[in-house]
């Protein structure tokens, strides 16, 4: 039988050359990439793929299911503040960390996956806004939660029932029919309408919602608002019964006389649908990470089943169309793993990450002692208006050419990353089937959870639009 590597035996420099290759020149860094792989790795196989199938199984019997076990797991583990920065308690982690932490969680099962990934797009979606009393209090609340074991999500609550990816483009946005309002009232603001399809609103505290002033102009009246679950005024009233990707509730969330005071407001600046772009142009690296990993179990599992069953006699691994398949399946893993990292050094040269993660920013909070960053004095410098002002202003001098790369290679990574994801689950049903069915079940469960990725953040048909409207169409003229 030809020799077989398990792939979970291939290292750091065999899965990430590129970041591997900047080891000489930021070693501490591509050290804190290469030990958050194994931290996530050994995550997903102690608590992810022993359970994948079960609560696929679950979800799908029993309507009303929601994986909570594996939410609190994962805060014992420290996964939802990877990305909260040191100041405010949390572990101040890039995004190619939450990009490896999504690849190996995803290999392992997309739906479970995305529990942590939807969460991360709330919190940045949060963090866009540049509120950074609001940022504060909220990221407070996520560390609190894990040092409890309780799990304290975001979700990130933007399509609604007439408005899907219209609302993330900037052509069909003035188009789009949306919604959900938001009326100035006693110092704050009242929301009507819904948002439906939203990502781990069933298990969220925290929902980052978009509303509008004038409903006839939402491009320009875009308002960022933060809501509470069990607030007066807030419900969900169902979430999904979808193909793939189970373990992820995808929730209506229903808004009636809600009231939102204006230190739960995020941002209502003119510029709000920018910051949604810059948003998006961040988690769409991150959903081809996820695209990635799907991508990976896919070949994962193929493989194992070349190894373990037998075609007329012979391991299917001996038969060289089944080399052939996957070749191809390890080569658009590499092509997707290539995609996203691409995407995320663009991204943090050019997008909202690139301030965020700021160089010298991360080294002053790492030199800062942790008495003196926490202290209520430092803090208070840190939230007030002034700095928040700061802020906004870096963000918005960020120029067209430079926001236009950055959703260029997003889209490029979140649309090719997600397609090789659904070729994969192909390639593997392939194999699948002279194996015999019955060693199909984690494929075919791959399969349904990789069509989702083509739809969600942006569907890619909107996402090839929006790379030839940034680069091929590119205007350079406000």
């Amino acid at each position: 039988m030809t020799a077989y590597i398990d792939p979970m035996e291939m290292d750091f420099e065999d899965c990430y050359p590129v970041l591997a290759a900047m080891r000489r020149s930021h070693p501490f860094k591509v050290r804190a990439w290469e030990d958050a792989q194994q931290r996530f790795r050994s995550f997903s196989d102690r608590f992810i793929r022993p359970i994948a199938l079960e609560v696929d199984r679950k979800s799908r019997e029993d309507h009303d299911y929601l994986s909570w076990d594996f939410c609190r797991r994962a805060a014992e583990e420290r996964l939802f503040s990877v990305m909260i920065p040191p100041m405010f308690g949390g572990q101040g982690s890039d995004l190619f960390v939450l990009a490896l932490m999504f690849e190996e969680m995803c290999a392992a099962c997309t739906g479970l996956g995305n529990v942590v990934g939807a969460h991360y797009l709330g919190y940045s979606g949060l963090a866009a806004g540049m509120n950074l009393d609001l940022l504060g209090r909220i990221s407070e609340d996520i560390v609190a939660g894990e040092k409890r074991g309780e799990p304290i999500i975001m979700s990130a609550a933007h399509t609604e029932p007439s408005a899907g990816s219209d609302v993330e483009d900037e052509e069909m946005m003035p188009k789009a029919r949306v919604v959900t309002s938001a009326v100035r009232k006693n110092g704050g603001w009242v929301l009507n309408g819904q948002k439906v399809f939203i990502s781990d609103g069933h298990f969220a505290t925290w929902h980052m919602v978009s509303a509008y002033r004038d409903k006839k102009d939402p491009l320009q009246s875009g308002l960022g608002v933060i809501v509470k679950t069990g607030q007066p005024g807030f419900s969900m009233v169902k979430h999904e019964l979808k193909m793939g990707q189970r373990a992820c509730p995808a929730s209506t969330l229903v808004f009636e006389d809600c009231y939102v005071p204006d230190n739960m407001v995020i941002s209502e600046i003119p510029e709000f649908f920018e910051r949604i772009l810059f948003v998006l142009g961040a988690s769409r690296v991150g959903v081809a990470a996820i695209g990635t990993g799907c991508a990976r179990g896919a070949f994962e599992h193929a493989l194992k089943l070349a190894h373990t069953a037998r075609y007329q006699g012979r391991f299917l691994i001996d038969e060289q169309w089944v080399q052939q398949i996957l070749a191809d399946m390890l080569a658009n893993v590499m092509i997707g793993r290539a995609l996203y990292i691409s995407a995320g050094l663009c991204g943090a040269q050019n997008g909202m990450m690139g301030i965020m993660t700021n160089p010298a920013l991360t080294l002053l909070q790492k030199l800062i002692p942790d008495v003196l960053l926490l202290s209520p004095l430092y803090q208070k410098v840190l939230r007030s208006s002034v700095m928040s002002k700061i802020m906004n202003r870096a963000v918005s001098r960020i120029g067209l050419k430079n926001r236009q790369r950055d959703q260029a290679h997003s889209s490029a990574a979140k649309c090719v990353a997600t397609d090789l994801a659904m070729r994969n689950a192909n390639l593997a049903l392939e194999i699948a089937g002279a194996a015999g069915l019955e060693h199909a079940a984690g494929v075919e469960k791959i399969f349904r959870d990789a069509k989702l990725l083509q739809i969600y953040e942006g569907t890619n048909q909107m996402n090839r639009k929006h790379l030839f409207d940034s680069i091929i169409a590119r205007k350079t003229t406000m």
